[in-house]
């Protein structure tokens, strides 16, 4: 199992995975950057590990801060890059302050909770899919900050290394080692949570 081969939060759509394109008189327009961006800091924010408790108060705050900020948005780099900064800062303060939970609620592919099966899926298949999220989420839980981030992005957002470099402010090379090292942590975990996982159904 890994980010790329377990679909866990649905298939991209256009919607998800598309920058939206802003000039820089509609970066002003802070209806349209929230509406563009409020399912994406959602998502996101509970990937980073905020608890399901804090979600409503961190992306409330994100938008505080977006709201006081938009201004200095120039428009040079991706909108959602520039959003993310904000709510990577938040997030990590609010992981400092609040004790996390080992368990996560599935998400679906624009990270609400699941609360009605598709009717193209049966019971065992949701309940597959619901238990690979939480699995997923666990290991992203267990990575350093900076893997999980570049992990959510780029497997999980489909940002480019240079929307990411620009996400976190650093380079593309830097990105790309990160990356690199982040898949590698994330399936040696992944073999070792197997593994216990076993260990303790064969007692």
């Amino acid at each position: 199992m890994n980010l790329q081969s377990v679909r866990i939060f649905g298939s991209a759509t256009p919607a998800e995975t598309s920058e939206p394109t802003f000039l820089l008189e509609d970066a002003s327009s802070f209806e349209r950057v929230y509406e563009a961006c409020v399912a994406f800091v959602f998502r996101t924010a509970r990937r980073l590990g905020v608890p399901e408790e804090s979600v409503d108060d961190v992306v409330q705050e994100v938008f505080v801060v977006v709201h006081r900020r938009l201004a200095d948005y120039d428009g040079r780099g991706p909108l959602k890059s520039w959003v993310y900064g904000i709510l990577a800062r938040i997030a990590a303060n609010h992981r400092r302050t609040t004790r996390r939970r080992e368990t996560f609620v599935a998400l679906t592919a624009d990270g609400a909770p699941e609360a009605v099966a598709p009717t193209e899926e049966g019971p065992a298949r949701l309940a597959e899919r619901q238990e690979a999220a939480r699995w997923v989420l666990r290991i992203l839980d267990m990575l350093d900050d900076q893997k999980r981030e570049v992990l959510i992005l780029s497997e999980l957002e489909h940002m480019s290394l240079s929307e990411i470099a620009s996400a976190v402010g650093s380079n593309v090379n830097t990105v790309y080692s990160r990356l690199k090292a982040a898949k590698k942590a994330f399936l040696a975990l992944h073999v070792r949570e197997q593994a216990r996982a076993a260990s303790w159904r064969g007692r």
